[in-house]
């Protein structure tokens, strides 16, 4: 980018109390300068790192990137501080330890990349017990706000008294034992009160040393006589302030066994996970996956509509990122990092009870994006890629200037007040937005969302003392133009 038109971005000069159609045209001309010279002088490119070989992942982000149009090149080398400034490819991802730490002080402000710039704000996430704190703090313990989480405890010798006393107030409650930091399914077990009590509290014989112990749905919703879970895809285009979408079309995974409710343990855990990791290896990947719209027919037959369901998965994704942006804000004041132009993929784990009530499993921070070793065009590739393409197109189609948008639905916004006092840095959040509001494909806003407001208001009032009041008012304006957007 030129150097006069990266310094218009980072110095732009914007009268103090003034509204937006008081200096829409200067907003106005910085995007389409901005625009105009991404598109005619930057190559249609992505570059894609990639050093761990990550070879699926590449694939599906290259098709993705091919059916927009552009070229992709991929290297397995590390991306050096000196090459930053050099780049000449629009798009750039990163798969693996492919980003120095100072590459992140480098990168100009109009280049979008798929990682954050902490280690920190991804390792939190993957650790199961770390992901429930971070739900905890968020929810300060409201019902509203944590009715899609489950009770969790550290297996300390501290909370190990806690848990048990619970466990004998509540008999009839079974719980799930997790290595915190572990996955694919391995060293999970179910336990009863009985088990429980007799659970051990060291774990010589494995790496994983800690475990938790959370809340587990002893009556799931059956299908088929199957417990089965949702793995709902999310894509993050903004840390903080937030931007978080939800994808229509997730995959549902089955246990490979039927579900015996008066199993009295662990017993065959094949009846118990839901893991396709564990699943496909005593049944077939398309015996063991659905896709959301299969999903949508079979609940129809019992009489539940599944646009109830996606709405409850949208709005539990709300609720999980409300709180990792509290987590996200804190790190950043501490750290003194930011980035405006980070986005990441996560892939959000929820199970149904028999009452179809949903309930937040766990948070994958690097989703299986690995398409079908046998078919690439079965549903369970197709969702996959459906997920990555809509991604890309969302993220770098840019056709139009959006600021004159912005004006039009900001005229009988009411609070004034808050227009003026919206910084620079807000009003590019604001354009960002909206040139994502018209290629949202088969996303869903679940961050800002017209259907859910209140709850909302509520998360970010209830955390007022660590939310400065610019969010709040940012969070009012976005309320207001995703009303009006939602009704188009």
């Amino acid at each position: 980018m030129p150097a006069d038109v990266e310094t218009k971005v980072l110095q732009l000069d914007l009268p103090k109390n003034a509204a937006v159609w008081e200096y829409s045209e200067r907003l106005s001309m910085l995007e389409i300068e901005s625009m105009e010279w991404a598109q005619k002088d930057l190559k249609k490119s992505a570059l894609i790192l990639d050093p761990e070989y990550s070879t699926g992942k590449v694939a599906i982000f290259k098709r993705a990137f091919q059916k927009l149009g552009f070229r992709v090149v991929v290297r397995e080398n590390p991306l050096l501080p000196a090459e930053v400034q050099k780049l000449q490819h629009r798009a750039l991802m990163c798969f693996g330890n492919c980003l120095r730490p100072l590459v992140w002080q480098r990168f100009p402000v109009y280049r979008r990349v798929n990682r954050v710039p902490h280690h920190k704000m991804i390792s939190s996430l993957q650790r199961k017990d770390a992901f429930a704190e971070i739900l905890d703090k968020g929810a300060k313990g409201n019902e509203l706000l944590s009715r899609y989480f489950l009770r969790w405890w550290t297996w300390t010798t501290e909370k190990r008294e806690l848990v048990l006393e619970f466990a004998h107030k509540h008999p009839d409650t079974w719980f799930i034992a997790k290595p915190t930091g572990g996955s694919l399914g391995n060293n999970i077990e179910v336990l009863n009160n009985t088990g429980l009590s007799a659970y051990p509290m060291e774990f010589p014989k494995t790496r994983q040393k800690q475990r938790m112990i959370q809340e587990y749905i002893r009556e799931p919703h059956l299908i088929n006589g199957h417990k089965w879970d949702l793995r709902a895809y999310v894509l993050v285009t903004s840390c903080v302030p937030l931007r978080v979408y939800v994808f229509k079309k997730g995959l549902v995974r089955f246990a490979a066994h039927k579900y015996n409710t008066k199993s009295s343990g662990l017993g065959d855990r094949t009846q118990f996970l839901t893991n396709t990791h564990v699943g496909k290896r005593f049944q077939s990947l398309e015996n063991i996956t659905w896709t959301y719209e299969q999903l949508a027919e079979h609940l129809s037959s019992e009489g539940h509509s599944f646009e109830r369901t996606m709405e409850d998965i949208s709005e539990a994704t709300f609720l999980v990122f409300q709180s990792i942006e509290l987590f996200w804000q804190a790190l950043f004041r501490r750290e003194g990092k930011h980035c405006n132009k980070c986005w990441h993929i996560y892939g959000l784990d929820l199970i149904m009870d028999k009452n179809h009530r949903l309930h937040v499993l766990e948070l994958n921070s690097n989703p299986d994006m690995e398409l079908s070793k046998h078919r690439e065009e079965d549903l369970y590739s197709l969702t996959k890629f459906s997920f990555a393409s809509n991604a890309i197109n969302l993220l770098y189609k840019r056709n139009q200037t959006v600021v004159p948008k912005i004006h039009e639905l900001l005229a009988d916004f009411e609070d004034k007040e808050a227009l003026k006092h919206l910084s620079k840095n807000e009003w590019l959040y604001l354009i960002e937005y909206m040139s994502e509001s018209y290629h949202r494909g088969d996303y869903i806003s679940a961050y800002p969302s017209a259907k859910y407001t209140g709850v909302q208001e509520a998360m970010l009032n209830l955390h007022r003392e660590v939310n400065p009041p610019s969010r709040i008012r940012l969070h009012k304006v976005l309320a207001h133009l995703e009303k009006k957007i939602s009704s188009h």
